[in-house]
């Protein structure tokens, strides 16, 4: 089997490593990417075996089609490679994608690419703020979510094509439709990239940032990391996916604002020690592997529930208040 990769940039790269290290023997990579740069190093590491001088050379030597370009840039590809097809009569193609927006898409391949095309959206929760093959590793993969949003007319042999790549990355495929994809990856992931971009401007901005960027350590830039997320791969996602990304936004403010409330006035003291508390908990709980709407509540976990802990967080916060008022009154 031939697998062809458009793109070879970090993670069109870490794909090829990956195969090259724990695919099929059987299975040869071949590469194709406008950068020349990109191409010649990843065929200097190994990540392909071959590179092509063109897409049209591509499309007719590859079983499977990775696509892993700039989101804006595909509608285009998609372009091309109709174009091609058309001309060379190529038929029986898969082809799947590593964007981390779906819907628009796979609005675009409908428009676009001819029927004897199949066309299933991939998106590998996994990634870097790094960009090109030099940061590219076989291991990004492993252990991560791998989703895939196939329509009632894509063909059972196309998905088993497709999952049996992501089996090869050590992923774990997930089925989504792509519209539900975008809402729940805006809330997990663009919209905590652009809180972040926020968080960091806001820092940077102040008078202070001299002062303020000597205390900041781990903590902040943990907080921060995304920051450092290529603008192209930002601005991209903001096009495609504006409306979700505003929608958890606004939910993320109406939270910030509770916050901010119960922060302000000493007398929301319990509420606000109750507030920390259960998110702390069900943070632990999500840290040691109690997700999915299927496993929440089940004791997956040792962590307990907050119920279990009432008695002692009530002693916690008696003994913070005491200590409060006891300063208070001296």
């Amino acid at each position: 089997m031939k697998i062809g990769i458009i793109g070879t940039g970090l993670i069109g790269a870490s794909i090829g490593l990956r195969l090259k290290s724990h695919g099929d023997k059987n299975v040869s990579v071949l590469g194709y990417d406008i950068d020349q740069g990109n191409i010649n190093l990843s065929e200097k590491i190994k990540a392909i075996d071959s590179k092509v001088k063109s897409l049209k050379e591509l499309l007719i030597a590859s079983d499977l089609i990775v696509i892993a370009i700039p989101i804006l840039e595909i509608k285009s590809l998609f372009e091309q490679i109709t174009e091609e097809v058309n001309k060379n009569k190529i038929s029986n193609m898969i082809i799947t994608d590593t964007s981390s927006t779906k819907d628009k898409i796979i609005d675009w391949a409908d428009e676009i690419l001819p029927k004897n095309i199949v066309f299933i959206g991939g998106h590998p929760m996994a990634g870097s703020t790094e960009v090109g093959p030099n940061y590219s590793d076989a291991s990004l993969f492993e252990g991560s979510r791998w989703v895939l949003t196939p329509t009632k007319n894509t063909p059972k042999n196309a998905i088993d094509t497709v999952l049996s790549l992501i089996e090869a990355m050590g992923a774990e495929s997930m089925f989504m439709d792509a519209k539900e994809h975008d809402s729940y990856a805006a809330a997990v992931s663009h919209m905590p990239l652009f809180l972040q971009y926020a968080l960091f401007i806001l820092m940077r901005n102040s008078n202070a940032w001299g002062e303020i960027s000597m205390l900041a350590s781990s903590g902040f830039k943990s907080a921060t990391r995304l920051a450092g997320t290529n603008p192209s791969l930002a601005f991209d996602i903001n096009v495609t996916n504006r409306e979700n990304i505003a929608h958890w936004l606004t939910r993320y403010i109406d939270v910030i604002n509770q916050v901010k409330e119960l922060l302000e006035d000493e007398k929301y003291a319990e509420d606000f020690f109750r507030f920390i508390g259960t998110a702390n908990l069900d943070y632990l709980k999500f840290a040691d592997g109690a997700i999915g709407r299927e496993h929440w509540g089940e004791p997956l976990t040792d962590i307990p529930d907050f119920n279990a802990f009432d008695l002692l967080m009530g002693g916690m916060l008696t003994d913070k208040l005491n200590k409060l008022d006891f300063n208070d009154r001296k």
